[in-house]
């Protein structure tokens, strides 16, 4: 069964992506997202601010900011919700969600007209936002991030973070950009601290991966005949 995919964005910026214009994917010329970590390592590898890049299809002129008959005038505005889903035999699923960034028309008279859709995750979000914190004292590594996504205004809804194993005796923030600060705490719990799919951020003490369900495999790769994940070598 082949897969299929919905982009969606929220214009009118209610969380819903019902509303007029806000089912891109009839208009989605290319299509390309990624996220996860910036080197291939689990130990020095940091997760990066996600990102998506769209051409749509922008021969009405919905996508031109300046067009005031348009249907989406007043609402092509930064930091609005974009959603990336998937469906196949085994259901739908958020395959990445994040932030608009920009959306720039594309005009030239030999082609078609587009409109270049750029996204970021939460990550890039708070690398550009600097927090400042004043002295915290025995507080422990998930109650500090807590606290320093709570001076970022990061809502309590789109986060997702362990208690951390580490207590921290003193921790000054002074004018520091939140995603540097993120990961200082990460590596000092030895944990770490990422995006989800859904646009949250999540932070895994050093306990994470020794819990269930981490501790529970969930696929077996094997060389036998009419093996569903086959392998020709390791």
């Amino acid at each position: 069964v082949n897969a299929t995919y919905s982009i969606r964005c929220d214009w009118s910026g209610n969380g819903d992506f019902t509303g007029t214009g806000e089912d891109l994917t009839s208009r989605v010329m290319r299509a390309e997202w990624f996220t996860g970590r910036d080197y291939a390592s689990m130990l020095t590898g940091k997760a990066q601010g996600g990102r998506l890049v769209l051409n749509l299809n922008n021969e009405s002129g919905d996508y031109n900011s300046f067009l005031t008959t348009g249907p989406l005038y007043g609402n092509l505005l930064p930091k609005r919700r974009v959603q990336v889903r998937g469906t196949d035999a085994s259901g739908t699923v958020t395959l990445w969600e994040g932030f608009l960034d920009k959306i720039n028309p594309q005009v030239e008279h030999s082609s078609a007209h587009m409109a270049l859709l750029e996204a970021v995750g939460p990550l890039a979000i708070l690398q550009a936002k600097d927090v400042s914190l004043t002295m915290q004292t025995s507080v422990a590594t998930g109650t500090l991030i807590g606290s320093l996504l709570d001076e970022a205004g990061w809502a309590a809804g789109d986060r997702s973070i362990d208690a951390g194993q580490t207590t921290i005796e003193r921790s000054i923030i002074d004018n520091e950009d939140t995603l540097s600060v993120l990961r200082e705490i990460a590596e000092t719990e030895n944990g770490f601290i990422r995006e989800s799919r859904d646009a949250k951020v999540v932070f895994e003490d050093r306990d994470f991966r020794l819990t269930s369900p981490q501790t529970v495999s969930q696929a077996t790769f094997s060389d036998a005949a009419g093996a569903a994940r086959a392998y020709s070598r390791i």
